[in-house]
């Protein structure tokens, strides 16, 4: 699943997330 809002990515593929806001990243495995 991919979702591209307000310049804001979210990607969760196999229980990964990666949230790129403000180029700021944050990852949560």
């Amino acid at each position: 699943i991919v979702i591209l809002n307000n310049h804001k990515i979210v990607i969760l593929n196999n229980h990964k997330i990666v949230i790129l806001n403000n180029h700021k990243i944050v990852k949560r495995f």
